[in-house]
């Protein structure tokens, strides 16, 4: 039986926005009524069918309950039967209350109190999103380390559902800018340029690297507090681009660079193996859990500019095409889409 089904999001960019869009889209293929609510600061780039409700987000404490009323009244006035929110603020925006009669669903895409921050704040995050499970029908955790964390806090209503991703039959060409110098191995980066990411530890690797051997190729941009884009005759940056872009982008690197420091389960790794690209992944977040060393990418030991450049050697040595095989075939016999969304469904069609 069709559903009215509604999406909160605070934030649209990376990760967050591709999950939501290919779970929306699925949803619509169902024969389901779909809704998103998107923070204004953001463009929607995804199916026409969608609804799209714009409503003001603030990451102000003092504001937070006001967005939270707002959100309410725009679901209240959609009347659906399921509700998904997506990290930490939007769940704040939904869960702040008790919904009769509609099935909330809230994917963390990283606990808040797993983040670098003193022991007084994440204990501040832990109570809080204690208190906001309660109001949760179904939290979905996308990692071992989320489900873990969960279990850790006493967190209830968890399920533990690994993601998947949708497979691009045909990658479109992404022109990378050309090189004077041959045969370097091209690094990407796809991301935010920010701490979360570790993109001042990309930096740092941009500086100290040999310029005959490696390039490095950027794609995505500061948001709120973030680094500014290096310069170099070996560093080529591209700013955000589109979805099919980036998928793109991709496919037409050699490596690519994830030295996260926290993550729920993102999703820029798992688009990595779908394109037959290697990876580079800090041991310290939950994106090492499908990389065995070696055979679909390396694992940095810690997170830091040693282990880095440790990988990026060995990254000269190996076979990386091979390695790419590797990490397709890694894709298509665990992390498909349409694995996970059968999972995800079982939670609201009841």
């Amino acid at each position: 039986m069709p559903k009215i089904i509604v999406h909160v999001a605070e934030a649209w960019v990376g990760g967050v926005s591709s999950y939501v869009r290919d779970l929306c889209h699925a949803q619509l293929e169902d024969g389901h009524d779909v809704y998103l609510l998107l923070n204004e600061d953001f463009v929607f780039d995804g199916d026409c069918r969608i609804k799209i409700i714009n409503y003001r987000a603030s990451r102000n404490i003092f504001k937070l309950f006001g967005i939270a009323r707002k959100v309410a009244s725009i679901i209240k006035n959609i009347s659906p039967d399921v509700v998904f929110s997506h990290s930490t603020f939007a769940g704040v925006y939904v869960r702040w209350r008790h919904w009769n009669s509609i099935i909330v669903i809230h994917i963390p895409h990283a606990w808040p109190f797993l983040i670098e921050a003193s022991l007084l704040k994440r204990l501040i995050y832990q109570a809080a999103e204690k208190y906001l499970a309660i109001n949760s029908n179904h939290i979905i955790c996308m990692s071992l380390e989320e489900i873990h964390a969960a279990n850790e806090s006493h967190i209830s209503n968890c399920t533990y559902i690994y993601t998947g991703i949708p497979e691009i039959v045909n990658f479109q060409r992404f022109r990378l800018e050309s090189s004077k110098v041959k045969n370097r191995v091209k690094v990407g980066f796809l991301g935010r340029f920010d701490y979360q990411k570790g993109f001042d530890l990309v930096c740092r690797a941009i500086e100290t690297a040999c310029p005959d051997q490696f390039e490095f190729h950027l794609v995505g941009a500061p948001i709120r507090e973030g680094y500014n884009t290096p310069k170099g005759e070996n560093i080529y940056c591209y700013g955000w681009r589109d979805f099919s872009e980036a998928q793109a982008f991709l496919s037409e690197v050699d490596v690519v660079l994830f030295p996260s420091r926290w993550e729920g389960f993102s999703l820029a790794p798992l688009e990595a193996f779908r394109a037959s690209t290697p990876v580079i992944v800090s041991s310290e977040t939950s994106l090492h859990e499908f990389v065995i060393d070696g055979y679909n990418g390396f694992i940095m030991p810690s997170l830091d500019l040693t282990s880095i450049h440790e990988c990026l050697q060995l990254a000269l040595k190996k076979d990386l095409h091979l390695m790419g095989g590797n990490a397709n075939k890694i894709y298509k016999e665990t992390l498909t889409f349409q694995s996970y969304f059968e999972k995800v469904k079982a939670l609201y069609e009841i």
